[in-house]
Order: structure tokens, then sequence, then C-alpha cells
């Protein structure tokens, strides 16, 4: 990459993080008209700012000399990351700060509890999840924050037991469910009686039946719902994974609700990669090295704080 596109597109990046006026946003779009390197070159520059996120914009030096250096494929390339995310390793660790202010219930990485909420009802908490729930006198409201939840809810014709996560809301019809925030998308799969699922973007409800799952993305579009084989619908509590036809980014973003640490996929086009496969959770850390090893990945560590996959 050429070392003169590169430092533009990083300090594009850094001025769009802190934000930029009309006229700016304006040579911004001829900027990156003028030249296909520059599309390209302002992706990496975006795709590093936003794994570091706030460290990154409050050292702008080291985040100019970091961005600005050409990308190489292989090992260089996750050096870097590494690099970029050692110096962003606090802010990371800080970053769920505010969700846990607005958190009832937060799980740690690992950590599957069962929860006894105010109505009779129970919801278990994945690794690395939080809840928020507000029950009055004419509703049971439950705002998924983060991560994934299986909720038993108990009967209680008057008030409404509704799940908001994302751009959508599931209403449980007396029944059992997985609510799952994963790589931008919404999974929902039930294992009992009926829920109403309800995105943004449907005109409708649609009702959701016992053993069949649907997803919904970020913008709140609706995928059509398919079939989940019998024992498969929630294995995460029986002490696996089991993904199939899954970009590797969602895949690793699940894993590591069962290690310390976050983890980052240092290609974009290795992010989505799509691979099927299981994944034992008894022993995440060497059933990690197996996975790897299995889909030709590399894995480096630094510490317990950050993991690249490359």
């Amino acid at each position: 990459m050429n070392r003169r596109i590169a430092e533009q597109a990083a300090d594009w990046a850094l001025r769009l993080a802190d934000g930029i006026s009309e006229p700016e946003r304006l040579d911004f779009d001829a900027w990156l008209r003028r030249d296909p390197a520059h599309g390209r070159a302002f992706d990496r520059a975006r795709r590093i700012m936003g794994e570091a996120g706030m460290a990154l914009r409050l050292d702008t030096d080291f985040t100019r000399r970091l961005l600005r250096r050409p990308e190489k494929r292989g090992g260089p390339t996750a050096i870097v990351v590494l690099l970029v995310l050692a110096a962003a390793g606090g802010a990371f660790l800080a970053a769920d700060g505010p969700l846990r202010l607005r958190a009832d219930f937060v799980s740690a990485a690992g950590d599957m509890p069962r929860i006894a909420l105010s109505d009779g009802s129970y919801v278990t908490l994945n690794g690395e999840s939080a809840i928020a729930a507000h029950f009055d006198a004419g509703t049971r409201s439950v705002t998924l924050l983060k991560g994934e939840a299986y909720f038993e809810v108990a009967s209680d014709p008057a008030r409404p037991f509704v799940v908001t996560a994302g751009p959508g809301r599931i209403e449980a019809r007396g029944t059992a469910f997985d609510v799952n925030l994963v790589g931008g998308e919404v999974d929902v799969t039930v294992t009992e009686h009926t829920v109403a699922v309800k995105a943004t973007a449907a005109g409708a409800e649609t009702l959701l039946a016992s053993g069949r799952r649907l997803a919904y993305d970020d913008q709140g579009i609706l995928r059509r719902p398919e079939p989940v084989p019998e024992g498969f619908e929630t294995p995460w509590r029986q002490g696996r994974l089991i993904f199939e036809d899954r970009p590797l980014s969602m895949v690793a973003e699940e894993i590591f609700r069962h290690l310390p640490g976050k983890v980052v996929v240092a290609d974009r086009a290795l992010a989505g990669r799509r691979i099927s496969g299981s994944f034992d959770l008894a022993d995440p850390e060497a059933a990690l090295a197996s996975f790897a090893t299995a889909f030709g990945l590399r894995v480096a560590h630094l510490g317990s704080v950050l993991t690249v996959i490359y």
C-alpha cells in the first residue's frame, strides 16, 4: 500500500471518529472516489479503529503510526493488530462499564448462571452476557444487552413477557426460548410452545413454534424460519458449541464467551470464512487449540487479555 495513501486514510479515520462538518464530508467523499486504493486503505484503517476504539483516539500520534504501516499478508498483519490491541487493552476491559451500569445481571466468561426473576421465571445466561429487567403491574420486560440468554417463562396472562434484543422484540406465549446476540444478528430459538417475533423492518409478527429458529439482522430484516434438529437447540447449556456454515467471526465471538479476554480475527476475508464443527466447553483452551489446527488457523495470545486469530 502507498504510504501517502495510508497516511491520508489514517487521518480520515481519526477525523471521522471525532466528527466532521458537512464540507469536510464532501471532501472525504471526493477523496474516496478519486482512487479505488483510497477505499481499501480507509477500510483497513477503519477496521483497526473499530477493534481498538477509545484507546486509539486517546493517543492519536500512536494510532497514526500504526494505521500508516503498510499492510502485509500472514504473520506481520497479526503482529500489527497485536500491537494496536496491546495499546487498547485497558479500553477493551473498560468498554463494558456503561453496559454494567444498565444491566441487572451480568455473567463472566465461562460462567452460565441460572437466575430466578421476580415473577417466577428463570433466565440462564451464557458467558459474557448481560440483561436488564423491568417488571411492573402491567408488563414484564427484559432487554438482552449482550451475549445470549435462555428464558423459562412463568405463566402470567395479565403481564406479557417481552424480550428486546437489537432492532426487534420477542413475546413469549407460555414458553421457553433462547435469544442470541452475535455478529450483529439476533438468533431466536424456541424449545417449548411459541413466541411472537417482530423486527423493525417487518410489518407483522412472526409466530415461531417449538423446534424452530429464525434470525434478524441489525437493520431489523427477518430471515426465513428454519427447523432445528432435536438436541441442537441450545447446545451451550450442555457444554458444547455446534456451528454449521457460520462465519469464523461469529464462531470466535461465541467461543470467547467461555475464555478470558477479547478475540479479534485479523483478516476480513478470514473473518468471513464459513465453517462447520463443534467445540467442547469442558476445556475451552484445549478445544481452541484443536479447533485452530483443524481449520488451519493460527492463534496469538497477549496474556489473558487478547487473542488474535489469523
